[in-house]
């Protein structure tokens, strides 16, 4: 999208035993929506996505990892996800090809997306305050 990278990468395992792990990076730009996330020190960026990575819910996709920053190098704070196979939300809402989604299907992905946000906000012992 237009607010931020994302790229497809994979995680080794660390015994080298097993399949690797694939994920989505994103790095989000300095303009994005999500820009305040880029505006955080280091000591709230790491509580935030360290809190998001403990979240669990068949409606959320799972932080796996983030990068902070590192002294007084800058190292740009990238956002690890699992890797969702069928591309993002926005191109099956907006840009995909013919045939359009059906609204019974989008009626679903509402639901599914009302639910991940209710357990955010009310379904946590800790509300997240967004």
């Amino acid at each position: 999208s237009s607010f931020e990278d994302v790229y497809k990468g994979t995680i080794k395992p660390a015994d080298a035993k097993g399949e690797p792990l694939v994920v989505a990076i994103k790095k989000l730009h300095k303009d994005s929506i999500f820009s305040f996330h880029i505006h955080l020190g280091t000591k709230e960026w790491l509580a935030e996505v360290q809190f998001l990575g403990v979240v669990e819910h068949p409606n959320l996709i799972k932080l796996i990892g983030h990068s902070a920053v590192n002294g007084k190098r800058e190292i740009p704070r990238l956002l690890v996800y699992e890797f969702m196979q069928n591309k993002s939300l926005d191109y099956h809402l907006f840009q995909s090809a013919f045939p359009p989604l059906p609204w019974k299907t989008r009626l679903q992905i509402i639901l599914g997306a009302a639910q991940g946000l209710a357990y955010l906000h009310e379904g946590l012992a800790v509300q997240v305050p967004f």
